[in-house]
C-alpha cells in the first residue's frame, strides 16, 4: 500500500490527516472553553482551531449545549457592541461614511433610508400592455382583436395596476396601437 492510502479507503484515495484534531471526549474545561470563545468572538471556526476539534464537532455541541450556545451568542454580541463602538468613534471624529451608514441604519423614521424603485420604461408599470402588445406575433394580435379578449387584457392590466400602484389603465385603443 501506498504512502496516503488507508486499507479500508479505497485505492487511490487520500485519507485526511487529523492527528493533530483532540478528541471530542477531551474538551477543555469550561472555564477555559468560555475564555477560549470570547477570545474569539464566537466564530465557531476560530473555537474549533483553538481547541484542536474539527468545526462539525463545535457545531453538533452548539447545538445540543444550551449553555455552549450562550457563551457562543453572548460573544457574538460583544463583538457587536466592539463594532459599534468603532462607528461611534468614527462618528465624534466627523466620519462621513460612518455617519451615512448610521443615519442607513438607525434613522428611517426620519426618512434617512435607501430606496430603490423599480418601474418600466418612462416610469410605467412593471406590465404595460402597450408594449406586451407591441411584441406579439400576428396570431396573438388578432385574438385581442376579439372585444372579449380585449375586455378580458384590459381588466387584468387594471387589475396588475391597482395591485402595483402604477399608471392609470389605458383604454382598448392605447393598448392595441
Amino acid at each position: 500500500m501506498g504512502a496516503g492510502n488507508s486499507g479500508s479507503g479505497g485505492v487511490g484515495k487520500k485519507v485526511k490527516n487529523r492527528s493533530n484534531r483532540a478528541s471530542p471526549n477531551k474538551w477543555p474545561n469550561n472555564d477555559a472553553l468560555k475564555a477560549i470563545i470570547f477570545r474569539n468572538s464566537g466564530v465557531t471556526s476560530k473555537v474549533a482551531d483553538a481547541v484542536k476539534m474539527d468545526i462539525r464537532t463545535i457545531q453538533l455541541r452548539i447545538k445540543r449545549d444550551d449553555t455552549f450556545r450562550q457563551w457562543f451568542e453572548e460573544a457574538r454580541e460583544r463583538m457587536v457592541d466592539m463594532a459599534e463602538s468603532v462607528i461611534f468613534k468614527a462618528l465624534k471624529k466627523n466620519n462621513m461614511t460612518a455617519a451615512i451608514f448610521t443615519l442607513k441604519c438607525h434613522a428611517k423614521q426620519r426618512g434617512w433610508v435607501e430606496r430603490h424603485e423599480i418601474t418600466g420604461a418612462d416610469g410605467r408599470g412593471l406590465f404595460d400592455p402597450l408594449i406586451a402588445a407591441r411584441r406579439m406575433s400576428d396570431g396573438v394580435r388578432v385574438a385581442i382583436a376579439d372585444p372579449e379578449t380585449r375586455k378580458r387584457l384590459v381588466d387584468a392590466h387594471a387589475l396588475v395596476e391597482s395591485n402595483m400602484g402604477g399608471n392609470e389603465v389605458k383604454t382598448d385603443e392605447e393598448v392595441l396601437n
